[in-house]
């Protein structure tokens, strides 16, 4: 059975993976995990999926918000955490979705940096 925002997902993931995640293998064929949040004025719903990379899988979500008053919908609150790939194996990234960019989460060396 299709739920109802299913294409919303596709469409996320899909434009993600190709915005960020170069390395990625299909996800479609991975399960993902639906869990319904409080919204004020709709219905809202923490969508996570793992996405196969040639690391680690990076871990997605983001919210998806449906108005009571127009029944559009939108999509929120995307984070993306990975693994490093090449010389950064072993670090964590976390994607900023402000600055559209990887940021690592921890350095035991005391330097930040991007992927």
């Amino acid at each position: 059975m299709e739920w109802v925002y299913q294409d919303a997902v596709v469409e996320t993931v899909d434009w993600f993976v190709r915005r960020a995640i170069p390395d990625s293998s299909d996800w479609r064929g991975e399960s993902y995990r639906i869990q319904q949040v409080a919204m004020i004025g709709g219905s809202a719903w923490r969508v996570e999926v793992d996405i196969p990379t040639s690391a680690e899988d990076a871990w997605l979500s983001f919210i998806i918000e449906a108005s009571d008053e127009t029944g559009e919908t939108s999509v929120t609150d995307i984070e993306c955490v990975r693994g490093g790939r090449g010389e950064n194996v072993g670090r964590t990234y976390n994607w900023d979705d402000c600055s559209c960019e990887w940021r690592a989460v921890d350095s035991s060396d005391g330097e930040g940096g991007s992927l």
